[in-house]
């Protein structure tokens, strides 16, 4: 005679080998799109258009591919680390005349 766990849950094992397997290429997937954000915004690493986007939505970046992934990526990019970005930012938006974003600029990079 089965148990009801047993006539509940049949195929235990084969769902979990099934789940395995999903959650294998649900990580094999976030690894690949992590690699490709990192190239892609590499190669903007000069703009400060792309540099400001990635630091006013920091958070989400670090929710959706990891902790301090933001701070991370503007280490790799710039020799001088966060001073680099926040240098060139300043000095990006200044020539252009946007002086209204330097404080928000530099308090989010205080937040890294």
């Amino acid at each position: 005679m089965q148990s009801m766990h047993d006539a509940n849950f049949p195929d235990e094992g084969r769902d979990r080998i099934s789940l395995a397997n999903r959650l294998q290429k649900l990580l094999k997937s976030a690894l690949h799109f992590e690699k490709l954000v990192i190239t892609t915004i590499d190669a903007f690493h000069e703009d400060e258009n792309v540099l400001f986007f990635i630091l006013r939505h920091r958070e989400q970046f670090d929710e959706a591919i990891g902790f301090n992934f933001v701070k991370s990526l503007y280490n790799e990019m710039h020799p001088g680390g966060l001073k680099d970005i926040e240098k060139l930012l300043v000095q990006n938006y200044s020539k252009r005349g946007f002086h209204n974003l330097l404080p928000l600029i530099t308090t989010k990079l205080a937040e890294l």
